[in-house]
């Protein structure tokens, strides 16, 4: 894919010469889903950091809206104009080459004014957010010039509407709603529709199953609940994954013979797979995973013999695994995960798929199947393997010595299978001398760090692993020198394991290591020198006793690559550590709870001011904040349980968790007043503010939990407080708040908590709490000057568990029906009451029991 981007990049040079500089970004066709999402996705996952250069290249060209990854059926894949001649006639009218050929002076005819009306009418049919079709207007004549829109360039016809969610624009606008207008039926040459990735709903496919010309259609991840599949016959791919699909597959699916390509995933589909399937015999992707699918699985599946991607995770199928799965020659990748219900006893037929490359089987039970270990290593292309949660340790003889085999398996996964140090005799086969990641976490080995790394270095190429996760097993003692012997190692997790000692020397000496979680174990003492050597950008040691690095430390190397820090509960303190001023990249840093005592001078907070997420929580530090955060990334920061002093300033629009409780902060809390649009936790409780709640809560619409109990604060409730309708948590305990609760707190309907007590509210408790905070779980209104009676309105929070309105000048009978909430008896079984039913706290009132026990 990087190869093609060069030469795109190239023959837009190359046209800008020529004065024919192309507008918007080129589409770049690849039938490799995995290649186009890892170019569109902005975060890296484990099994491509080896490949992450070409990755940047190409979402850098993405993202400068150079190219649009587009996707295309397989076969339909045509070489690349420089290196493969063909004429203009030969190119299909929607492929990259054809679009360069026009350009290059090949004759192009104007859209049909029919199919321009069709196209306008569409747009008027669905909201465009972020004004992706404004090249749509009724005053531009030829609509194939029109934004993602494409025209056979010798007849004027659409060919090709390609309107997908999924790119890097998806990031820059929202994705199109709405519902599909059945003018686009008037596109009656239209062979290529995309719609994926967007929120349109309806029975769509109603009319679009009429289209018959169409060759390709992909409606994924959207909502549609289409009834029928119509006359498609012409189509090789056909995408429906991700959308409301419920029922049975029609048996009319047979009808396409043509597919190739057939998505069905994620959806509600039940019943059983229908045999019209069996006539796909061109199919080369078959996905029916996640959805809930029963029976058997077809035996007839294993005569779609052009298969070469399977997907049949995450159903309810049963019985066995069908013998006839060995007539899938062509198969490179098979997904058969979470398959609970099925036994699989042999694992004979996978030894005729010798061209399998993928083969996962997370959750699908080994438990009786014996000398598996024989038929993986036996499969000679196979590269990845996934046994996550697979009972292996049940099994009684899973390798048989007498073959002599040598496995492939670049990538392996066996976490969750309950496997300790004596199974070694069969997993140094499996391993073999190509192993680059290797996942073992959630087992039960024990013993020796030392001697698991000695065997491990014994029965795999200890040179070329590039992964190792042994977390959350039993392995003690130090991080010892065998370590040395991986030294293409780039990511290493040994946490939550019975480590103990210092970190040896020669773990900072990996020349390649970049990621490392040490974390929760009971390492101890200086952290090496060394480590300023290394080229880490992630570091975790976090539940360890680790006392810091020393200050001679050369941070050279390291202050050019760290980016993540995670220091939480060691024993850094009492100095702040300096050598955190030095990383230049850093966006991630958790230093809490290590008896940090130090004051902060603006030096540190200069450095903080390139964070997205800080933690500095249960220490002892002091200091102000700055008078204003400069930096745009900071999303969370936690500075509770400290000695912090001084007013709190404005945060980045872009904030959404910040924790202040436990200081000493002082002042009014006007920074409410600016927009901030994600933040959804703020906690400023147990401080010393002052003033009035600010009457500007629109700006905070999407905050979730409001904590500012125990401060000084006082005056009333502001209407604007009804704008919280996202809100869960509101805490307002031991204030000095008062006035009668406002009208507009009723529309905060999802509130579980209201904590109101100690305060000075006053007037008749609000019989709209009963009828419209129907979610509430804990209700505290205790110790204000509330009167009345208690309104019977509050009987219908059913799900109500804490109810104190205790201290206050009620009057009357307390409501019979107090004794009977639905989910009290529950609340005390789950924590361990079991004498007394806790009634609702109405102490200090003048109100009489009516029928409480």
């Amino acid at each position: 894919m990087s190869n093609a981007v060069s030469e795109i990049l190239w023959m837009r040079w190359l046209l800008g010469e020529l004065d024919m500089a192309p507008v918007g970004p080129t589409a770049l066709f690849c039938d490799n889903q995995a290649a186009r999402h890892i170019a569109n996705n902005p975060v890296f996952h484990e099994r491509t950091k080896h490949v992450e250069m070409d990755c940047y290249f190409v979402r850098e060209r993405v993202d400068s809206m150079e190219i649009c990854p587009m996707p295309i059926a397989t076969k339909d894949q045509i070489a690349d104009v420089l290196t493969k001649a063909l004429g203009a006639n030969s190119l299909p009218a929607n492929s990259v080459d054809h679009q360069l050929v026009t350009a290059a002076g090949g004759v192009v005819h104007a859209c049909i004014d029919k199919e321009r009306q069709a196209l306008l009418d569409f747009k008027a049919h669905l909201q465009d957010p972020g004004g992706r079709l404004s090249t749509w207007r009724s005053g531009e004549d030829d609509c194939c010039r029109w934004f993602r829109v494409t025209c056979n360039n010798q007849t004027g016809h659409v060919t090709m509407l390609h309107l997908s969610g999924f790119s890097y624009l998806a990031y820059l606008h929202s994705p199109f709603t709405g519902t599909i207008s059945e003018s686009i039926v008037n596109l009656s040459y239209l062979n290529y529709l995309d719609l994926s990735d967007n929120s349109f709903h309806g029975a769509i496919l109603e009319f679009i199953g009429n289209m018959t010309p169409l060759t390709y259609l992909d409606l994924s991840s959207n909502q549609f609940t289409p009834k029928s599949i119509g006359n498609m016959t012409q189509l090789t791919f056909l995408n429906l994954g991700h959308n409301n699909f419920s029922g049975t597959i029609p048996m009319s699916i047979g009808s396409l013979t043509q597919l190739t390509d057939l998505y069905l995933h994620g959806n509600n589909f039940s019943g059983i797979i229908p045999r019209s399937i069996s006539s796909l015999t061109k199919l080369d992707h078959l996905s029916l995973s996640h959805n809930s699918f029963y029976g058997t699985i077809p035996r007839f599946i294993g005569s779609l013999s052009n298969l070469t991607k399977l997907y049949l995770s995450n159903n309810s199928f049963y019985g066995t695994i069908p013998i006839e799965f060995e007539n899938l020659t062509n198969l490179i990748t098979l997904y058969l995960r979470n398959l609970k219900s099925c036994t699989i006893e042999k694992l004979d037929w996978l030894s005729s798929l010798s061209s399998l490359n993928n083969l996962l089987m997370d959750g699908t039970s080994l438990a009786k199947a014996n000398n598996w270990v024989n038929v993986i290593i036996a499969l000679p292309n196979l590269e990845e393997l996934s046994l996550k949660g697979c009972d292996l340790s049940q099994v009684m003889h899973p390798y048989s010595p007498s073959v002599n085999s040598s496995s492939s398996i670049d990538v392996l996964f066996l976490e969750n299978n309950n496997l300790n140090s004596s199974m070694y005799s069969w997993l140094g086969p499996l391993m073999g001398n190509k192993l680059g990641a290797l996942y073992l976490s959630g087992n039960k080995f024990d013993g020796k760090l030392s001697d698991f790394l000695n065997n491990l270095s014994g029965c795999s190429s200890a040179t070329t692993l590039y992964t190792l996760d042994a977390s959350s097993n039993q392995f003690t003692r130090s991080l010892s020198f065998e370590i040395q012997n991986f030294s293409s190692l780039r990511n290493l997790s040994l946490s939550s394991n019975h480590l103990d000692g210092t970190i040896g020397d020669k773990l900072w000496e990996l020349p390649y290591l970049e990621e490392l979680d040490l974390s929760s174990n009971s390492l101890r003492g200086a952290i090496s020198e060394n480590i300023g050597k290394s080229n880490l950008y992630s570091i975790d040691v976090s539940n360890n006793s680790l006392e810091g690095v020393p200050l001679i430390a050369d941070m050279s190397n390291l202050s050019r690559s760290m980016q993540y820090i995670d220091f939480n509960s060691n024993k850094l303190g009492p100095r702040f550590p300096k050598w955190i001023q030095k990383m230049e990249k850093l966006f991630h840093l958790d230093l809490s709870n290590n008896s940090i005592t130090e004051t902060l001078t603006n030096e540190y907070w200069i450095i903080f001011n390139q964070l997205q997420y800080l933690d500095l929580s249960l220490n002892n530090i002091s200091g102000a904040l700055p008078k204003q955060f400069s930096s745009p990334e900071l999303v969370s920061i936690n500075l509770s349980f400290n000695n912090f002093s001084g007013s709190i300033p404005a945060f980045p629009a872009g904030i959404r968790f910040v924790d202040l409780s436990l200081n000493r902060f002082h002042g009014e809390i006007s920074f409410l007043c600016q927009k901030y649009e994600q933040l959804s936790f703020l906690d400023l409780s147990h401080n010393l503010l002052t003033g009035e709640l600010p009457d500007c809560l629109w700006n905070v619409t999407e905050l979730e939990v409001l904590n500012l109990g125990h401060n000084i604060l006082s005056g009333m409730l502001p209407p604007s407080v009804g704008c919280l309708g996202q809100l869960e948590t509101l805490s307002l305990y031991n204030n000095s708040f008062s006035g009668e609760l406002p009208l507009s707190l009723q529309n905060c309907t999802n509130l579980r908590v209201l904590d109101f007590g100690a305060n000075k509210f006053f007037g008749n408790v609000p019989v709209w709490i009963g009828e419209n905070l129907s979610k509430l779980f804990v209700l505290s209104l205790r110790s204000n000057n509330f009167f009345g009676i208690i309104p019977l309105q509050i009987c219908q929070l059913v799900t109500l568990q804490i109810l104190d309105l205790s201290i206050n000048n009620l009057h009357g009978n307390i409501p019979s029906c107090m004794n009977n909430f639905a989910t009290r008896e529950k609340f005390h079984k789950e924590y361990g009451q079991k004498k007394k039913k806790p009634a609702p706290s109405c102490s200090s009132n003048l109100v009489s029991s009516n029928g409480l026990d």
